[in-house]
């Protein structure tokens, strides 16, 4: 899944043409979840994730954009 949306993230960024501001709000939002999805993993990996972290925050917040 981070993959298809790291593409799509570098589709959005070399497409021509002028930018919406919903595009911002896009780009945030993709960037906020890969964020958040790196340190999940990361977290899971070391056996150190507990729910209520503050990565949770950064789902939150990418869904919320």
């Amino acid at each position: 899944m981070d993959l298809l949306l790291l593409a799509l993230a570098a589709r959005l960024l070399v497409a021509p043409g002028g930018r919406v501001p919903a595009f911002y709000f896009i780009g945030a939002s993709l960037l906020f979840y890969l964020i958040s999805d790196v340190v999940y993993g990361a977290l899971e990996l070391a056996d150190s994730y507990e729910g209520g972290n503050p990565v949770d925050a950064g789902y939150m917040i990418s869904y919320a954009r």
